[in-house]
């Protein structure tokens, strides 16, 4: 009691603003949870876990897959069926969110596997003012879905072309320390690889985020990298083996929930 006592006050003190040593005045901030406090997640998920619960009984159809405040709702069946089922799903969702006094944001997309179904959808929602935009594919924490045989690289160009900044400042570092490995492990391989099942990575890829790994590790040249690698940071931390593995885990979720095709995805944050 102690822990949550303090951890409540933490989150509904008042906040001060500051710049160039100017502060501003004290202010009420108690609709958003501590940016950076330990306890933040935590709070949220006790703040969602019973209506989330209740929700997920009423719609046993469209069951909400939560990654704390991000939430993702998939769909399996007949055309119509579906759209019934997804859309009687969302506007359960946006009334609970309204209940808990929650704003969701302008980030929710739909994809379908047809895309002019994802449009009808779109328009149901629409017309009871809630706005979801189309897209082909979703990329969070949460739930991946990915349906466009076009420009599959698309999104992992993306990503590692944001992530050579990152990775150009890493690798000089660990020719002075060797605890650059940690920064690459923590901080590159993360900003390079995650959200990588939307599209896969080619071979290529892999083998430019092996060799940055290799450099982070500090292994010279002429070793065995995967080897040396699989030592520095274990086997289920090597780039190609991680890949392996996170393979494995999603092909065998899509197994356990494969029963049709799966024809609507929906992706919504609070």
């Amino acid at each position: 009691m102690l822990d949550l006592a303090l951890t409540i006050m933490q989150h509904v003190a008042l906040r001060i603003i500051q710049c160039d040593s100017f502060c501003g005045e004290a202010i009420i901030a108690n609709r958003s949870i501590l940016a950076g406090c330990k306890h933040s997640v935590a709070l949220t998920r006790v703040l969602l876990l019973f209506s989330m619960t209740e929700l997920a009984v009423n719609n046993p159809v469209a069951l909400p897959e939560v990654y704390v405040d991000d939430t993702a709702r998939l769909a399996y069946g007949e055309k119509e069926e579906t759209l019934e089922n997804i859309t009687r799903a969302v506007l359960d969702f946006t009334q609970l969110a309204s209940s808990l006094k929650l704003k969701l944001s302008t980030k929710g997309v739909i994809a379908a596997k047809i895309k002019k179904d994802a449009l009808k959808l779109a328009n149901l929602l629409k017309a009871n003012n809630i706005i979801y935009q189309v897209t082909d594919s979703t990329r969070d924490l949460g739930v991946s879905f990915f349906n466009n045989p076009k420009g599959t690289r698309k999104p992992t160009n993306q990503r590692t072309k944001q992530a050579k900044k990152a990775l150009t400042k890493i690798t000089p570092l660990a020719k002075i320390d060797r605890k650059a490995k940690i920064l690459f492990t923590r901080s590159g391989f993360p900003k390079y690889t995650w959200g990588y099942q939307v599209s896969g990575m080619s071979k290529m890829q892999w083998l430019k985020l092996e060799t940055n790994a290799a450099n982070a590790a500090g292994i010279p040249k002429g070793k065995c990298r995967y080897s040396t690698l699989c030592v520095a940071y274990g086997p289920n931390g090597h780039p190609y083996a991680r890949g392996i593995r996170e393979l494995f885990v999603l092909w065998f979720k899509v197994i356990i929930h494969m029963q049709k095709t799966p024809a609507t995805c929906i992706r919504r944050h609070s």
